[in-house]
C-alpha cells in the first residue's frame, strides 16, 4: 500500500508563538520507474581471454548482478515525482497562564514544493518550504522562514528531520521577545493515511543572529509540537498545538489550517 501523497506539512512559530502544523496530504498520481534493461553484453572481439579465465570472471560478474538484484533498489534511488503548493494558515498564540493570558491572531500563509520517489517498499518523502506569517492583537510580531523536511515512509508510518531557518520579532505585553535569527532541527515522526493523519515531533534551535536571550549555553530554545488532520471531501482540515520553551518562559499555541 502506498500513500496517498505523504506530506510533512509543518508550519511552526519560534519566539512565543504557535507552531502551525498543518498537514495538507492530497492523493497523488502513480509515478512508474523505468526499468533497468538486462540483455547481455558482448565480449568485445569475442577471444578467450585464457585457460578457464574468461568462464570464472563471467561467473562472478553473474553472481554479483544476483546478489544486486536480491537486495533491491536503495531506498534514496530515483525517479522522485515533484509537486507544488499553496496554502494559508491561521493561528491563535496563548501566552501566560489562567486569567493572565495575552491572546493573538496570526495570518500567513506557506508554499513549498513536496517530494518523493516511487518503489517497492519504504521510500523518501520530503517539503521543501518557504512560510511566513504576521500576529496581531494582543501579540504582534512577524515570522519568516526556510527549510526542508525528508525522511523514510513505509505504508502509513514515516519520519521527518531536517533544517529550518527562522527570522522573527515579537512582542507581547511588557515583553519584548527582540528579533532573532534561528536555526532549528526538527525530528517528527508521523502517522499518514488517506482520511487521517497524526504527528508528533520536538525541535531544538541556536540563535545565530539577534538579541534574543538564550536557554541555556547549549541550546538557545526548543519546541514540543503535536498535529491532527482529517480529510472532508477535497479539504484537509488539521489542528495543532505547540509548547515553545525560552528564556523568558513558556509559551504555548493553538493553531488552525486546511489544504486543498
Amino acid at each position: 500500500m502506498r500513500p496517498a501523497r505523504p506530506a510533512h506539512s509543518v508550519l511552526r512559530f519560534v519566539a512565543g508563538l504557535a507552531l502551525v502544523v498543518g498537514s495538507a496530504a492530497q492523493g497523488r498520481a502513480a509515478f512508474a520507474q523505468e526499468g533497468e534493461s538486462d540483455a547481455p553484453v558482448d565480449d568485445q572481439g569475442g577471444e578467450d581471454k585464457g585457460s578457464g579465465g574468461g568462464e570464472a570472471g563471467q561467473d562472478a560478474e553473474d553472481a554479483e548482478d544476483a546478489a544486486s538484484e536480491d537486495q533491491g533498489p536503495s531506498i534514496w534511488a530515483g525517479p522522485y515525482e515533484r509537486t507544488p503548493y499553496a496554502k494559508p494558515a491561521f493561528s491563535a498564540v496563548v501566552f501566560g497562564d489562567q486569567g493572565a493570558a495575552t491572546v493573538g491572531v496570526g495570518l500567513g500563509a506557506r508554499a513549498g514544493l513536496r517530494y518523493q520517489n516511487d518503489h517497492p517498499g519504504a521510500i523518501i518523502v520530503g517539503d521543501a518550504y518557504v512560510s511566513g506569517q504576521y500576529i496581531v492583537g494582543g501579540v504582534q510580531g512577524w515570522d519568516v522562514r526556510i527549510g526542508d523536511m525528508t525522511g523514510p515512509f513505509y505504508k502509513f508510518i514515516g519520519i521527518g528531520t531536517g533544517p529550518e531557518i527562522a527570522i522573527n520579532q515579537f512582542g507581547y505585553g511588557n515583553v519584548d521577545l527582540g528579533q532573532a535569527s534561528t536555526l532549528r532541527w526538527t525530528l517528527s515522526p508521523y502517522i499518514l493515511t488517506k482520511v487521517f493523519d497524526l504527528s508528533v515531533g520536538v525541535a531544538p534551535g541556536w540563535y545565530v543572529a539577534g538579541e534574543r536571550e538564550k536557554l541555556s549555553p547549549a541550546m538557545s530554545e526548543y519546541s514540543l509540537f503535536a498535529s491532527t488532520g482529517v480529510k472532508l471531501s477535497k479539504v484537509r482540515v488539521s489542528v495543532n498545538w505547540s509548547r515553545l520553551e525560552l528564556a523568558q518562559g513558556r509559551q504555548q499555541g493553538f493553531g488552525f489550517g486546511f489544504g486543498i
